[in-house]
C-alpha cells in the first residue's frame, strides 16, 4: 500500500500536486485494490437513504455526480448526512472516501432501479412522434405528469419523498401497460382509450 497523509477534506480540495491528489482518488475507483467499501456514516451522522430525500434533491445529487465540483459534491453531504460547511471541511479524508462511496453506489443502485423498472419497450410510433425531444426536459417531465394528477404544482411535487414520486411513476407506468394490454385484448390493435 502506499503511504499517503489522512488530511482533512478542506487540505485535500487545496491539494496543488495533482498526482497526489490522484493517489487519493484512489480509494474512489470500484475494482482498484485501495477502493474504499462505501459506508453510510460521515462526521458521526448516519446517512439519509436516497429514497428518503425529496425528488428534487436526489436529482439534484444526480447532477452533482455528473458535473463533480467542490460545491456539488458538498451539497450532496449536505443533504444526504446533513453537514454544515465548516464540519464538513474538518473531516478526515479517508471518511470523506468513504461517505463519498456510499453515495456513488446507493446513486448507481437507485438508477439502476429506475431503469430496470420503468424502462419499457421501445415505441416506434412514440419515436417517430419525437418523444426523445421530451428528454431535454429531464425530471420535469415527471413532475409535471404527476403535479396534474394530483392539482399540484411541479415545484410542490419536487418536495415530495423521492419513494414516493417513484412509486407514482412506477404505478402510472404498469397502469399504462395494463390499459394496452386490454386494448390489445379487447379490439385486437395497439390503440388506447
Amino acid at each position: 500500500m502506499f503511504n499517503l497523509d489522512n488530511i482533512t477534506v478542506k487540505q485535500f480540495f487545496h491539494l496543488k500536486d495533482e498526482n497526489l491528489a490522484q493517489q487519493y482518488l484512489q480509494f474512489t475507483l470500484p475494482g482498484n485494490p485501495f477502493y474504499l467499501k462505501p459506508r453510510g456514516v460521515f462526521a458521526k451522522k448516519e446517512a439519509t437513504p436516497l429514497g428518503q430525500l425529496t425528488f428534487g434533491q436526489v436529482a439534484n445529487i444526480k447532477h452533482n455526480l455528473s458535473k463533480p465540483s467542490f460545491e456539488n459534491i458538498f451539497e450532496c453531504f449536505e443533504f444526504v448526512f446533513n453537514v454544515k460547511l465548516e464540519t464538513y471541511l474538518r473531516q478526515d479524508v479517508i471518511s470523506y472516501f468513504y461517505a463519498l462511496n456510499w453515495i456513488t453506489s446507493n446513486l448507481k443502485q437507485l438508477v439502476e432501479r429506475e431503469s430496470k423498472s420503468l424502462g419499457g419497450d421501445p415505441d416506434d410510433l412514440l419515436d417517430m412522434a419525437g418523444v426523445k425531444r421530451l428528454a431535454a426536459f429531464g425530471e420535469l417531465n415527471t413532475l409535471k405528469s404527476i403535479a396534474q394528477q394530483f392539482g399540484k404544482s411541479p415545484e410542490e411535487v419536487e418536495n415530495w419523498k423521492y419513494n414516493l414520486v417513484f412509486s407514482l411513476m412506477l404505478h402510472d407506468k404498469v397502469s399504462g401497460e395494463v390499459q394496452t394490454a386490454y386494448n390489445q385484448l379487447k379490439y385486437g390493435s395497439k390503440s388506447k382509450t
